[in-house]
């Protein structure tokens, strides 16, 4: 995304022929398949020092990202400086020479980072040359580029800044990715793009979120509309996710609508509750079609995340990156979960999936109403009271991480496994764990802005990081009430933020599953937790 200049670099030699090997072989398959890869371009990012080098050459130093350090900030070269087209011949020729050509090039300049001038006349000029760099290079080429940008900075990318961007390139060479279409389509509110090919894309989750999000019948009106009134610039439909195996029925939808399947919504949830298990026991296809009239009704948004996945707090969360709120009744989620575990003889995958993934939403939302009482307490400086929520919330902590470890698909082991693999000495594996601790949790520098932006339900992950961080703060506040103390918020931030910090480094190994069985857990928790909607 070329948001930050480095993070802990430079990578393994070996991770870097690695990722030789392995592109050579997807780009193999995709053209096997008669797909047109994407290979990126020199977008106008170098290092700092270059500076030192070409002291005569326009870098900018480009604005702070997420609450890095300033020593993190990127630097952009202006694409009208002729070092930027020395560059980008020697890029692409090198790239071709690895990994051939399809003429397509994903470029993305400005990707949540100010353009260092916003007058009309400098964005034109940097569009048109950038072109002009590939296409020197490669008489064919096309630009590829996100439009996120346009939609994250709505104040300062203007209308007649767009235009101005976009229009100083044919119409026939730059293909627009319309990044979040489920919330907001910029082709709507750009005369379709001005004319340049664009592709309606479904984002669907931010940062691998867990939340049951999406909103099947907005999304059908939306490309219904689109094929009506899209223009014949529409260059196709796209997925623009941050995460997998997260709603995955929802993506499925979109890429059916390229083949003009004549199917409803209710027709196609039905078909694919069949995928489901529901071809061998009506329950499924009965709790499907409650998922999608009751539960599956509001997009995804930045920031997602069960109670229990974010930092502890007496009221409300302390961050963007972790907001709880549900638009449905909890007690119809929990229905749906029974009608699902109603079913019998059914043990296929996505039966299983489905059933840790919805008992995983519905337990996380009680959590909620557990910390809301724990709070109730606090206020009336109930101990016994206060005793008793914490032991309860600490309960359904334990029990959700059982849950989520019963499948390879919510396993923080095999995260952390698959991670380990790509290293070939002790000190690389370490290297690479700590990483993939680090994007899960405190996302990369300590404390900043994107802590908890990539939370998960994952079994392991739950247990080992978001219930030690509620343990001890049921701990702390229960001790300042015994002590007749208001308890320091702030004191207790600058502690757990340590813990986060601390438990990237850890070497604690986790299963990549525990081998009960989910169905008969489910089934358990539930019976254990009905009390609570009934």
């Amino acid at each position: 995304m070329s948001n930050v200049d480095y993070w802990q670099s430079p990578l393994p030699k070996s991770w870097l022929e690695q990722q030789e090997v392995l592109q050579k072989q997807i780009l193999k398959r995709e053209r096997d398949f008669n797909m047109t890869p994407v290979l990126p371009a020199f977008s106008g990012h170098v290092p700092k020092e270059l500076k030192a080098i070409y002291p005569d050459a326009k870098i900018h130093e480009m604005s702070q990202w997420g609450g890095y350090d300033s020593k993190y900030r990127s630097h952009f070269i202006e694409p009208m400086d002729s070092l930027f087209n020395i560059i980008q011949k020697m890029y692409l020729e090198e790239q071709t020479a690895i990994y051939g050509t399809d003429h397509i090039y994903g470029i993305d300049p400005f990707n949540e980072v100010d353009s260092p001038n916003w007058n009309e006349d400098f964005l034109a000029k940097v569009s048109n040359q950038i072109y002009e760099s590939i296409y020197q290079v490669d008489a064919e080429a096309k630009w590829l580029q996100m439009t996120w940008m346009f939609y994250h900075d709505q104040k300062k990318w203007t209308q007649p800044r767009i235009r101005s961007f976009l229009e100083a390139v044919p119409d026939d060479k730059l293909i627009l990715l319309d990044y979040y279409c489920d919330s907001t389509e910029i082709w709507r509110n750009t005369e379709k793009y001005y004319g340049k090919p664009y592709m309606w894309c479904y984002l669907g989750n931010f940062g691998g979120n867990s939340m049951m999000v999406g909103n099947l019948d907005d999304v059908d009106s939306k490309i219904k509309r689109l094929f009506a009134e899209g223009g014949e610039n529409v260059y196709g439909l796209g997925a623009t996710l941050e995460g997998f195996d997260v709603n995955p029925f929802m993506y499925e939808f979109v890429f059916d609508q390229a083949w003009d399947y004549p199917l409803t919504t209710d027709q196609w949830i039905q078909n694919w509750a069949k995928c489901r298990g529901g071809n061998q026991d009506e329950h499924i296809l009965k709790a499907w079609d409650s998922l999608h009239k009751k539960i599956y009704k509001k997009h995804a948004t930045a920031g997602q995340a069960v109670l229990m996945n974010a930092r502890p707090m007496l009221v409300g969360t302390d961050s963007w990156n972790t907001y709880p709120d549900i638009t449905y009744n909890n007690r119809d989620l929990w229905d749906i979960w029974t009608e699902m575990l109603k079913a019998s003889h059914i043990d296929n995958a996505g039966y299983r999936f489905d059933v840790i993934n919805v008992g995983r939403q519905v337990l996380g939302n009680l959590f909620s109403l557990f910390r809301d009482h724990f709070t109730q307490c606090y206020s009336e400086k109930d101990i016994d009271g206060m005793k008793k929520w914490a032991n309860q919330m600490d309960t359904l902590l334990i029990d959700t991480d059982r849950l989520l470890s019963c499948e390879t698909n919510f396993s923080i082991g095999k995260w952390i496994d698959d991670a380990r693999s790509f290293g070939e000495t002790e000190a690389e594996k370490e290297y690479y764990e700590e990483n993939a601790r680090c994007i899960l949790t405190v996302w990369g520098q300590k404390a900043t802005q994107l802590n908890d932006y990539a939370n998960r339900g994952w079994g392991g992950l739950t247990n080992s990081y978001y219930r030690e961080r509620w343990k001890r703060f049921t701990t702390e506040v229960i001790s300042a009430s015994l002590s007749s103390k208001k308890f320091d918020e702030k004191q207790f931030y600058q502690s757990i933020t340590d813990f986060e910090y601390e438990w990237t480094l850890s070497k604690e190994h986790h299963p990549i599953i525990s081998g009960e069985n989910p169905i008969l857990l489910a089934k358990t928790l539930s019976e254990k937790y009905i009390r609570y909607f009934y």
